[in-house]
């Protein structure tokens, strides 16, 4: 009656007698299996199905006739292994024999999404390292090849076509061979099938299965058909890389085994591993980007200092606030003082007492009034002269008439006033004379009196006519200067082009690195007018020739032909009067700027919608940036932190951990998931996970700290709830199986006479797994006990040489695969606790065997210094992977390969020995190479 109500169930049912051998198979039971009925009844039932429970408890339980629930085994088909879901039932014949129903589930896809799925979590996690492209691409590779795929590509999409960005193989010799057939044969964008198709359409290309038969369709050269042989290609996806919806690339999976074909599941795994893959690169792309901008913006710095630096004139510059921000080297050539902080200290120090008051009125006032000021003052040079010197003060202001930088000059006017000043005396003195004269010489006054005034109106205007020369020849050589000048400093402005107009807009000076890129020439323009030059051009910027030359002074942005982008401030030129005498006009070239302003807003975007809070500080723990996730994890806004001290969200009792902090990234070291807590605004403490990582300058020297912190508070309950629920199971089991223990030890004595051989091995084997129980049960409540800070250290002294004899012959006797070897040495006195240091060699002595398939030897050697014993137990077995060796010590670890999946184990001895070691100030690690074994130890201070 059963069997026919199995036989029309669409769930694979399989029936199986007290042996294990299968006594029944619906029609879904052997379409799990792969076989006919009569290929799967009276076979072991795990022959078909293995147990991937540790000792394989649930074969025992099936054996013994014990019902299970959705319980892991292995499926055995002929076309590759996959994983099921077992529950059964069991039901009683009419006869009395009792028969036990399987109800299978195939859940191998399952398995094989969570597989692809926590892969594609690990890759995602390695490309967030990836500062740069190539960086990127390696992160791919190593991702991809072998486990996933046997060929691996990325083609980016350019004007000219498909460019191979990665190729990626097991096989070098293979991967010069494919760069040599690519290059031979080109991806055809033109056609309507393969790279070209996907490129169109924007959707995958999937292939499960090539065929012969395929090839020979799409490829009719026959030397390229032989040639694409060579792949192997078995099963092929092209997956499009888009960026912004637009296919940007390429990436190419070929499998050549021909147990490995390509399902829907691995075709979900490409495109999700492809978006990863554009995600990455425009992320690896960006960060290349702005460091390219920091360091262009980093020249054009040095450029305008090596200008100011050239210019004859005291130069510097200051903040919208007043604040000095820098000297020129003529500064610090006239005072003597080297170093910007020390002449900044100083520098009215340098201004003439008589001077000094009116100074601190005018430039206040300045700024205030945000116009421009000049004023004459006396400053001493570095041999105590005093010199004075002309001060013009100019705020530099952007489009929105905001002020963004004072330039200050200060030329030395100290001979023109002195000449000045005797040219005024000397006027002086020879008033007093013809005084006199005139009151010796009354009588001759009537009769000279017309020649007199005469000869003082000839003697003026000498005076005037001389001053007037020498004026007139000092003006010519300080505007011969000042052109001179001006045509440096314009053409040392990178990109720009600078003009000057007159009142009727006729050129007077045209100049800077732009001209011929904007179709100027200097010598063709210069004291012409632009509407000779080219009517179209000057109607079209007449308007703004009129309203500076009306003293309007603005910024306008203008875009060329070719698409570049111009910034043109227009400036009035103003004699003493306030009159304008002409215009200058100043265009700088700012596409760049405004992609970087493009770029930069793209990195804002993500920072902003990270999940983590994202801070950036200085290296004095000043706050300089604070994202969206810092304000809800923490609770104060931008406004509350950036400028603030990071201690503010700092636990008291945690203060030294910044000190630390800091030391290490003023070393260039990289702070990496480093656990503890932080204040919020409201009190509370987090548990956060930080990653810090130091900022650095364009010469490589650190300047400041980019922090990233995760709440981990929930992950931290988490932990805790599952420790004590591991604690309270662990003792709950501990009364049953002292009981269980306690009645096999009775049944083995009792049972020490029997003639029943099968009773006396299943007693002593049953004895052996409630021994593995009780230490398994042991791991958990230690691990239990550790996280809750109870793990007590109880210390004697010990001789450990005789304790590790001691262990290494017990081992011998139990161990009847493998020999155990000791290197012996003399009596070591450790102050240890004896017990627990006993379970550290014991697990690692353990482990080896575990380890180390076949009858391998292991080696125990123990040797000291004058402050440590080391301990050290070599296996020749299976080895450790590079990539796990830092791991192993880690809870409930442990090592993920085909030839470890059969050795049961927790992944809680490693861990538990590591603490116990470090409880001790000791110090615990492993060597070791995949495929030649490993070796391990530890070290105990003497």
């Amino acid at each position: 009656m059963l069997k026919s109500i199995y036989d029309a169930s669409p769930i694979a049912t399989i029936g199986i007698d007290a042996y294990g051998s299968v006594t029944y198979a619906n029609p879904a039971g052997m379409m799990i299996s792969g076989l006919e009925r009569n290929e799967i009844v009276g076979r072991s039932l795990f022959s078909l199905y293995e147990d991937s429970s540790p000792d394989r408890l649930n074969e025992g339980k099936l054996l013994r006739q014990e019902a299970i629930i959705d319980q892991e085994f292995i499926i055995k088909r002929k076309t590759g292994r996959g994983w099921a879901l077992i529950s059964s039932s069991i039901n009683g014949k009419s006869e009395g024999s009792i028969q036990t129903f399987l109800f299978i589930k195939d859940v191998s896809k399952l398995k094989k999404k969570e597989r692809l799925f926590s892969y594609l979590i690990q890759a995602a996690t390695a490309f967030t390292k990836a500062r740069d492209t190539s960086v990127a691409l390696d992160q791919i590779a190593h991702f991809i090849v072998p486990t996933f795929a046997d060929w691996f590509t990325i083609d980016q999409l350019t004007e000219n076509g498909l460019e191979l960005q990665l190729l990626k193989h097991a096989d070098k010799k293979k991967i010069k061979w494919a760069y040599t057939y690519r290059k031979k044969y080109p991806p055809d964008l033109s056609s309507n099938s393969g790279s070209a198709l996907v490129i169109k359409t924007g959707k995958p290309g999937f292939v499960p299965i090539v065929h012969e038969e395929m090839l020979d369709a799409l490829i009719t050269d026959p030397i390229q058909r032989k040639e694409i042989r060579k792949i192997g290609l078995r099963s092929v996806m092209v997956i499009p890389i888009k960026h912004e919806n637009k296919v940007t690339g390429l990436v190419n999976f070929i499998s050549s085994d021909p147990e490995r074909y390509f399902d829907e599941t691995d075709l979900e795994f490409a495109e999700n591993f492809a978006n990863l893959i554009g995600l990455a690169l425009e992320n690896a792309r960006l960060n290349e980007a702005a460091a390219n901008e920091l360091l262009l913006r980093k020249q054009q710095e040095d450029r305008f200092r090596f200008l100011a630096d050239a210019i004859p004139n005291m130069l510097w510059t200051s903040r919208p606030s007043g604040e000095v921000s820098y000297y020129n080297q003529q500064w610090h050539n006239y005072t003597g003082i080297d170093g910007f902080d020390a002449l900044k200290e100083k520098i009215w120090d340098f201004l003439h007492p008589d001077d000094r008051a009116s100074a601190a009125v005018e430039w206040p006032k300045a700024m205030k009034n945000g116009k421009p000021t000049e004023s004459e003052h006396r400053l001493m040079r570095h041999d105590g002269v005093y010199r004075w010197h002309l001060s013009r003060f100019v705020p530099y202001k952007n489009g929105k008439g905001e002020i963004e930088l004072w330039v200050g000059t200060s030329t030395d006017v100290h001979d023109q006033k002195a000449s000045s000043i005797e040219l005024a005396n000397a006027n002086d003195q020879l008033a007093t004379l013809n005084e006199e004269l005139s009151a010796a010489n009354e009588e001759l006054a009537s009769v000279n009196e017309e020649m007199a005034a005469t000869n003082e109106e000839l003697a003026s205007a000498n005076e005037e006519l001389s001053a007037t020369n020498e004026e007139l020849t000092e003006a010519q050589i300080s505007l011969q200067r000042s052109e001179a000048l001006f045509r440096s400093i314009a053409l040392n402005i990178p990109k720009s082009i600078v003009i000057v107009i007159d009142k009727s807009h006729r050129y007077i000076m045209v100049e800077g690195d732009l001209i011929e890129k904007m179709g100027y020439d200097r010598r063709n323009y210069e004291g012409k007018h632009p509407a000779e030059m080219s009517p179209e051009r000057y109607e079209a910027s007449k308007y703004l020739y009129e309203r500076v030359i009306a003293g309007e002074q603005f910024s306008v942005e203008r875009k060329s032909d070719t698409g570049e982008t111009y910034l043109v401030h227009l400036v009035p030129l103003r004699n003493e009067n306030n009159e304008v005498y002409a215009g200058l006009m100043v265009a700088l070239d700012i596409s760049e700027i405004k992609q970087a302003e493009e770029k930069s807003a793209k990195l804002a975007a993500i920072v902003e919608s990270s999940d983590d809070a994202i801070v950036s500080k200085t290296l004095d723990s000043i706050i300089t940036s604070w994202n969206e996730s810092a304000v809800r994890m923490f609770g104060y806004t931008a406004e509350e932190m950036i400028g603030q001290t990071i201690y503010k969200i700092i636990p008291a009792d945690r203060n030294e951990e910044e000190t630390e902090i800091l030391s290490r990234l003023k070393n260039g070291e990289r702070v990496k998931h480093f656990e503890t807590q932080r204040l919020t605004k409201d009190g509370r403490l987090l548990d956060v996970s930080l990653t810090i990582s130091p900022i650095k300058d364009a010469q490589g020297l650190v300047i400041g700290a980019s922090k990233i912190a995760r709440d981990i508070t929930e992950k931290k309950l988490e932990e805790q709830r599952k420790n004590d629920f591991i604690g309270m199971v662990s003792h709950e089991l501990r009364t049953p199986l002292t009981t269980l223990t306690a009645v096999m030890q009775i049944a083995g004595n009792k049972l020490k006479n029997s003639s029943d051989s099968f009773l006396i091995s299943a007693v002593a084997r049953a004895n052996v797994q409630v021994k593995r129980m009780n230490s398994m049960i042991n791991g958990f409540l230690d691990v239990a006990r550790l996280e809750a800070g109870k793990m007590i250290i109880e210390k004697q002294l010990f001789d450990l040489a005789e304790l590790l004899g001691e262990i290494v012959d017990e081992m011998n006797l139990i161990v009847t695969t493998h020999k155990i070897n000791m290197t012996k040495s003399g009596p070591v006195t450790v102050n240890a606790d004896y017990d627990k240091i006993s379970s550290v060699i014991s697990n690692l002595i353990g482990n080896a065997v575990k380890y180390s398939p076949g009858r391998q030897s292991i080696n125990v050697s123990c040797r000291s210094d004058a402050d440590f014993v080391m301990v050290s137990v070599h296996d020749r077995g299976l080895g450790i992977a590079a990539q796990e060796l830092t791991h192993v010590f880690d809870r409930y670890y442990r090592v993920n390969a085909e030839h470890t999946r059969h050795i049961s184990g927790f992944g809680i001895g490693l861990y538990l020995s590591a603490e116990i070691i470090q409880n001790h100030g000791g110090r615990i690690w492993v060597e070791s190479e995949q495929g030649k074994g490993s070796t391990f130890h530890f070290t105990l201070p003497l």
